[in-house]
């Protein structure tokens, strides 16, 4: 049984498609060497690859800022509290 071929590199407005991003953040992205690419003739190629690292980086980024550590509900309520005590004389 075949598995069917997905495809190695696509042209920038298909991975601009696949990132659900507009044409000029997705040249800042290989701006920044954020995605790897290359000219085939005259046609740019984006590597899938490279975009598959990229949205792992920004899963992994974005689970750093998840990772804070969590205020607790007595942190929560004395916050709230400090709050409601200061008086304006």
């Amino acid at each position: 049984m075949k598995t069917p071929l997905s495809p190695l590199a696509v042209r920038p407005r298909e991975a601009w498609t696949l990132l659900n991003c507009g044409h000029s953040f997705g040249f800042e992205l290989l701006k920044k060497n954020e995605l790897e690419s290359y000219l085939d003739g005259t046609a740019r190629k984006i590597t899938v690859e490279s975009i598959h690292r990229y949205i792992a980086r920004r899963l992994a980024e974005s689970k750093k800022v998840l990772r804070r550590s969590p205020r607790t509900r007595k942190q929560v309520a004395a916050g709230a509290n400090a709050t409601k005590h200061v008086s304006a004389t």
